[in-house]
């Protein structure tokens, strides 16, 4: 049954539990283990042109957030996505499919051989377990077989890691022993019954100490969790002849996925897999794609921002346009965040630079996240552009 009216916000949007935003209401389609077929890719454009506004965007956590939808239209859409494959048709069973899988699963050698039968066997736990469905709707999965993104690379609330043939549960700041494959799918079970048996119910991911609690609760032995390395380019060329397409600011129209579809039909196997760096990877070489990018070196890669005016009822300004206008003032190895307000949805980490919109001006902060201690206060899209080149040749040089 879909979700009342609310003036709630928070959850993560679908067609059973759509959101409400300041250009209609929010949907989201989840990969099916990480990928879409390019048949999916071109349903789903269909959707977004006929029902919203056309606008579509890759989420933090790889999904496709469709933007414009009029709410008593979106019954009828459950229905054609139920009929397509698209969604499942049970609420409780949909949300559970939202897990973060390596997106070189079965293409990169050196990603573990049993990745997408970790995320499988996982998501078969995950619907299976009655008692999960009171799991918050922002509780996270993530199956990581490392290789060309190495281990650590993707982030969540529970995390089923490769290393050297043999797997572990990694939650917050701790890890549990490497084991078998089905073994860490049993310990995955368990550590989220702990989470459900505590009082507090403090997510791990955003409450890192509270990872070895569960851990130690579920019957692990547990010890420190180690940081992932940085993330190589997530655009052309990638490991096991894969090939990277960028979608600027994470946000795309209709045709421009319909272009992703095509070219995964006639570059490989037919297969789009999504990343949670704002990225489609297809199989195969790629050369220049219309509508994304292809070059890591592409200044567009080096800038975030949200929906803004355009689409939030918060948002201060047009940020993605101001975003794109101050890409070439950030160089190399720096991140810009513009944000429409303070919470800073486009980018929860700390970015080199952040501006946060207010009143037509923006306040900037350097080394922070959009709720962070403002230093500079009331600055134009000039002034700002003036500070970038100042503050990063100060920095760099």
């Amino acid at each position: 049954m879909m979700r009342e009216m609310s003036l709630v916000k928070g959850w993560c949007p679908d067609m059973f539990a759509p959101m409400q935003a300041a250009d209609g209401w929010l949907v989201r389609f989840r990969p099916d283990l990480g990928h879409f077929s390019s048949e999916a890719l071109l349903q789903i454009a269909d959707i977004a042109e006929a029902y919203g506004n056309g606008i579509i965007e890759l989420t933090n956590r790889g999904n496709l957030q469709l933007r414009g939808f009029v709410f008593d239209q979106i019954p009828e859409v459950a229905r054609k996505a139920i009929a397509y494959g698209l969604i499942a048709a049970d609420p409780i069973e949909e949300k559970r499919r939202g897990l973060l899988v390596s997106p070189l699963a079965g293409l990169d050698p050196a990603c573990d051989r049993s990745t997408l039968e970790c995320a499988a066997a996982l998501r078969s736990s995950l619907v299976q377990e009655t008692a999960f469905a009171s799991l918050p709707d922002k509780f996270s999965f993530a199956v990581d077989g490392g290789g060309y993104f190495p281990s650590g690379s993707l982030s969540a609330d529970i995390m089923l890691r490769a290393e050297n043939g043999r797997w572990h549960v990694a939650c917050g700041q701790a890890r549990s022993e490497e084991a078998s494959l089905e073994a860490v799918i049993m310990m995955a079970v368990k550590v989220i019954h702990a989470f459900l048996e505590n009082a507090d119910a403090l997510r791990p991911s955003t409450h890192v100490q509270m990872g070895q609690v569960y851990l130690q609760k579920a019957g692990a032995q547990s010890r420190a969790c180690s940081s992932g390395g940085g993330i190589p380019s997530v655009v052309g060329p990638l490991g096991g002849n894969a090939s990277g397409l960028g979608v600027p600011l994470g946000r795309m129209d209709a045709c421009a996925l319909r272009v992703g579809a095509q070219i995964a039909r006639s570059s490989g196997d037919g297969i789009v897999r999504t990343t949670p760096w704002r990225s489609l990877v297809v199989s195969g070489a790629v050369s220049t794609v219309q509508g994304f990018v292809t070059e890591a070196t592409d200044a567009r890669l080096r800038v975030q921002a949200c929906v803004g005016k355009t689409g939030c009822a918060r948002g201060a300004a047009k940020v993605g346009a101001d975003a794109l206008y101050l890409a070439l003032d950030v160089p190399t190895g720096r991140t810009l965040h513009v944000s429409g307000c303070s919470k800073g949805c486009a980018h929860p980490s700390p970015a080199d630079m952040t501006l946060v919109a207010r009143d037509g001006v923006y306040d900037a902060a350097r080394n922070a996240t959009a709720s962070d201690a403002i230093r500079w206060r009331g600055l134009n899209i000039q002034q700002v552009s003036a500070l970038l080149r100042t503050e990063f040749k100060e920095t760099d040089a």
